[in-house]
Parts: structure tokens; C-alpha cells; sequence
């Protein structure tokens, strides 16, 4: 993955300074000052963006693991239909389950969600 790295932004910020202090349109400590002001957020945004860049996005299949889904209906064929993160999934479930009921998704096989009973311990924070 190609990380944007604002190397020619910097030649450009320094050559600009330079030719201020040059041109005496600038002080040292002025350009102190500016170079402080301006550098360090833009170091601290630019890290930010750096990490959020590096951190691998969850959606779709691989965020569902551990979401909490609610039974909407029985399936006659067996299985249930289950909303999750608004979105309605085909679930099976080794518990017998209940429309409105609460559960919890285990894992993704097949475009199916393997779903149990919420675990008490996690009833706690809905």
C-alpha cells in the first residue's frame, strides 16, 4: 500500500524560509516561530493520517464477528433472518431463538451468520 509522503512540501517549505531570511523579509526567531507553528501540527495531523491509513479497515463480512443482531423471523426451511448493522442476513443458530430476540454473531460461513443467545455478560451493555 503507497503511503503519501509530503517530502517535496517540505524542500518547498524550507527553500521559502530561506529566501525570507535572505531577503531579510524575516527574523531568525521569526522563522523559528513560523517553522514551529506551522511544522508541528502539521506533524501531528500527518502522523495521525499515517496510522489511520495503516489500520485495516473492518467492514462488510470481516466486521461481523462480535456485532450484536436481533431475530426478525423464523426461516421455514430452517435458519432465521436476522438484522445486523441494518442489514437483514440468513443465521443459523444452535439455540432455539425467538423473533425480537437478541443475539450475538459467532462467525460468517457461506453469506450465513452463525448466531447465539446473547451472553449474559454482554446483556449488560445494550
Amino acid at each position: 500500500m503507497h503511503h503519501p509522503h509530503f517530502g517535496g512540501l517540505v524542500v518547498a517549505a524550507v527553500i521559502a524560509l530561506g529566501l525570507l531570511l535572505y531577503l531579510g523579509q524575516i527574523s531568525w526567531w521569526g522563522a523559528a516561530l513560523l517553522a514551529a507553528l506551522v511544522g508541528l501540527p502539521a506533524y501531528l495531523v500527518s502522523r495521525q493520517v499515517y496510522r489511520a491509513l495503516r489500520r485495516p479497515a473492518y467492514v462488510g463480512r470481516e466486521a461481523l464477528p462480535g456485532s450484536r443482531a436481533t431475530v426478525v423471523s423464523r426461516v421455514p426451511e430452517g435458519g432465521y433472518f436476522v438484522r445486523v448493522a441494518g442489514e437483514l442476513w440468513r443465521a443459523e443458530s444452535p439455540d432455539a431463538l425467538v423473533d425480537g430476540e437478541r443475539v450475538y454473531v459467532l462467525d460468517v460461513e457461506d453469506h450465513q451468520l452463525i448466531v447465539c443467545r446473547m451472553p449474559p455478560e454482554l446483556m449488560s451493555s445494550i
